[in-house]
């Protein structure tokens, strides 16, 4: 009996079954999604961590699709037993084969349990900025402040530095600037400090300092630094940009670009 034969006398014979399977298996997977979006809507309607709800909803969604599989499969006749050894089997291949998701699984579940950042919160890591929307299985969903969606592997996470923003309740905001050499320090941070704390998110009870940081090329490098909530830090840092332009053009304060001085030696014929 030939390989045609054989499959045409199977799918004659074991008809029905098949029909079955493919139906608990549409059935099934339908059920696990609605599963899947019940669960998230009622740990979010709750008082629920936020950072678990993405990683929760979608491990049941895995897990009943193991099950809706295991169903599928003993309809076309594997029993249990040749069941559970196959999917050992096939575990350990695809454990193999995908040692990175493996991994991503991993590093999602020590962010959950270590924590080091929650969704809402704005981090920087893996080399990427963002606003955290939701925490996953196997990666990690930011929002840039451009409205940019970027989806980060676990793994990258947990395997570099990660800068959380949001961590703290104040941040202190650095603006940093030249000035020629030939101004009057004292008169330049008398001018500085004239304003840079008007801004009515600038925490007034925190110092404002302004001074020296070095002695470039080209200027004298100073840097102003004030404090502000976490939440107001780029409006601050924006507005003392623009304000200390507006300030030195007014006052005949220079910026100075890089300059090189060039020394040109005749030699006599």
């Amino acid at each position: 009996m030939d390989f045609v034969e054989y499959i045409r006398i199977y799918l004659t014979t074991h008809m029905m079954s098949i029909f079955e399977g493919l139906a608990i298996f549409l059935i099934g997977y339908y059920v696990a999604r609605m599963i899947k979006k019940s669960i998230r809507a009622i740990l979010e309607k709750s008082s629920f961590n936020k950072s678990m709800v993405g990683f929760i909803s979608q491990l049941v969604y895995f897990f009943t699709l193991i099950f809706v599989l295991a169903a599928t499969l003993s309809k076309f006749g594997v029993n249990s037993t040749s069941m559970v050894a196959a999917l050992g089997a096939a575990g350990f291949a695809i454990g193999l084969a995908l040692q990175g998701s493996l991994s991503n699984f991993a590093s999602g579940i020590i962010i959950i349990v270590l924590k080091p950042f929650h969704v809402g919160d704005f981090i920087e890591g893996a080399g990427v900025k963002g606003l955290v929307e939701e925490i996953q299985i196997f990666n990690t969903t930011l929002k840039t402040p451009n409205n940019e969606v970027i989806i980060v592997p676990n793994s990258n996470l947990t395997s570099s530095n990660i800068k959380n923003y949001s961590n703290t309740d104040k941040r202190r905001v650095d603006v940093n600037i030249g000035i020629s050499y030939d101004a009057n320090f004292k008169d330049v941070k008398s001018l500085l400090m004239s304003f840079v704390t008007d801004h009515p998110k600038v925490l007034k009870h925190e110092e404002a300092n302004v001074f020296i940081t070095n002695f470039g090329d080209s200027s004298v490098d100073i840097s102003i630094r004030v404090w502000s909530k976490a939440s107001d830090y780029w409006e601050v840092y924006f507005y003392l940009t623009e304000k200390i332009k507006e300030e030195f053009d007014k006052n005949g304060v220079e910026i100075p670009f890089p300059q090189r001085v060039v020394h040109v030696k005749k030699e006599e014929l």
